[in-house]
C-alpha cells in the first residue's frame, strides 16, 4: 500500500513517555528546525512531537505490507507481486485482501 502526501517515517522503537508502540505511522505537520523536533498527527488521530536532538529509529513511512494493511483503507494501493516466493505468500486471498483497501485505484507490479 502506498501513502501519499508528507508521511511520517514509520517510528521502530517504543516512545513510552508518549504511548506510541513500534511500527506507528502518521503524516508530518511541522517541522522545528531550531528545536530539533517533529510535530506530528498520528493515524490514530494523535498529536505528538518528536525530539529529534538524539538519534531515533525511524524510517520513511510510504508503504505497508498487505497483512500491517489490513482493517485499513486508503485512495489508491500498488501491489508488487514476487511470484518467485510461491504460493505461500503470492495466492488468491492475499491479492484479495491487498486490492480490497484501496477506494479508487489499485495498481500491480510484478
Amino acid at each position: 500500500m502506498s501513502r501519499h502526501g508528507p508521511s511520517l517515517p514509520g517510528i521502530r522503537e517504543k516512545l513510552r513517555d508518549q504511548a506510541v508502540r513500534n511500527g506507528t505511522l502518521g503524516t508530518v505537520e511541522r517541522v522545528d528546525v531550531e528545536r530539533k523536533g517533529v510535530e506530528a498527527r498520528l493515524d490514530d488521530g494523535r498529536a505528538i512531537t518528536l525530539d529529534l536532538s538524539r538519534p531515533r529509529a525511524v524510517d520513511h513511512g510510504y508503504a505497508v505490507t498487505s497483512h500491517r494493511s489490513q482493517g485499513e483503507t486508503v485512495d489508491r494501493v500498488l501491489m508488487v507481486v514476487d511470484t518467485r516466493h510461491g504460493a505461500t505468500l503470492v495466492n488468491q486471498q492475499q491479492a484479495h485482501v491487498s486490492a480490497s483497501r484501496a477506494r479508487e485505484d489499485v495498481s500491480r507490479l510484478r
